[in-house]
């Protein structure tokens, strides 16, 4: 269950991001760059749970017991079976990477070349195509207005200039700038384990943004940061809301889950730190646009 839980976060940084996508529309960075941006932390993110995996199961193999055996050629007729999803990816994320589409077009072709196939494969009806077209309507109305509401939120905080008082207030502090950058992580970690990742960053960022640019830190490496400073507090106790979702459909007690998680947690704080200490493990791909 900890696995699981931790697991889930994985898909919030992974492009293409809702998250990365609102941030990117309160500050006005590019959407490509930020998905660039996420692409190595996801990966690395996966990585460190894989490592954390294979010491658990070292130290106790009756956590992971091995699985049905299969040879390389049902591993290599396994792999060649998610062709069109690696393809669509390549296409959606090289497409924004090379400059060939702006975040809208990349964003109709993978809708596009996700519908292609579903035909190919014989998935596609008209009962499941109307479905499509209604979720569709609705998560974009969502969309929609959350941007709006957040519109009026940062309108609010220009007229009132509450975030530039706040940034030159503890930029003019007498501390390190990591030590305020600590602060925000800690307050993202409270918020992460109280409140719906897409809710912090709308209530945040507006504030946080500013200070952030006065202390002179890259503004995409920051949004990688945000991210995964949110969905570490998905799995933080006391109130992690993955590890709940978890309980409620495994009915595994809350205690169980939690010293699950705890191993994975430790990874993320580990990677938290790789990712401050080394902005280019984020910004490498987004220099390279």
């Amino acid at each position: 269950t900890g696995a699981i839980a931790a697991g889930g976060c994985i898909g919030i940084l992974i492009p293409p991001s809702v998250i990365l996508l609102i941030y990117g529309i309160l500050t006005e960075q590019s959407i490509g760059k930020l998905f660039a941006a996420g692409i190595i932390p996801g990966v690395l993110e996966a990585a460190f749970y894989i490592v954390t995996i294979w010491i658990l199961t070292k130290r106790n193999p009756a956590l992971g017991p091995p699985g049905p055996q299969a040879t390389a050629k049902e591993k290599f007729s396994s792999f060649l079976k998610t062709w069109d999803v690696i393809a669509l990816f390549l296409m959606v994320i090289g497409g924004l990477y090379m400059g060939i589409f702006t975040p809208t077009e990349a964003a109709g072709m993978g809708a596009f070349g996700a519908f292609c196939f579903a035909i190919l494969r014989g998935r596609m009806d008209f009962s499941k195509f109307k479905h499509s077209l209604t979720s569709t309507i609705l998560t974009t109305g969502m969309l929609f207005t959350i941007v709006l509401g957040a519109m009026i939120l940062g309108y609010f905080f220009s007229v009132t200039r509450l975030p530039v008082e706040f940034a030159n207030y503890v930029a003019a502090l007498p501390v390190n700038r990591y030590v305020i950058l600590l602060c925000i992580v800690v307050v993202y970690l409270i918020l992460g384990c109280l409140m719906d990742s897409l809710a912090i960053v709308l209530l945040t960022v507006p504030v946080f943004f500013p200070l952030i640019l006065q202390l002179h830190f890259d503004p995409i490496w920051f949004g990688i940061i945000v991210t995964r400073v949110t969905e570490m507090g998905m799995i933080t106790p006391p109130v992690g809301m993955n590890v709940y979702v978890i309980h409620g459909i495994t009915k595994v007690p809350m205690p169980t889950i939690f010293r699950g998680v705890l191993p994975f947690l430790a990874a993320d704080v580990c990677e938290l730190v790789l990712l401050i200490a080394i902005p280019e493990i984020s910004l490498f791909l987004p220099n390279m646009m």
